[in-house]
């Protein structure tokens, strides 16, 4: 079974390829009044996809339809 994670800002910061970790990381001193933008965004995603799970009551780990809607993998800007 697959381990469950918190998904927020801290692990997508985590989760970053390190050169991109780097570049936010400069981004974000050089435009400090963005600092939480990533956890607004994150928070957004994580609302979105929540929202699609609970509408979807035949929805089981492992099971039925593995796509996900398109607002669910919608890009957003930072």
């Amino acid at each position: 079974m697959a381990e469950w994670i918190e998904f927020g800002e801290t692990y997508v910061l985590g989760a970053m390829p390190s050169d991109v970790g780097a570049a936010y990381a400069a981004w974000i001193a050089a435009k400090p009044d963005k600092a939480g933008r990533l956890a607004v965004i994150v928070g957004g995603r994580l609302a979105v996809l929540t929202a699609a799970v609970c509408q979807d009551g035949g929805t089981t780990p492992g099971g039925g339809d593995p796509s996900a809607p398109a607002e669910v993998v919608a890009r957003r800007a930072v």
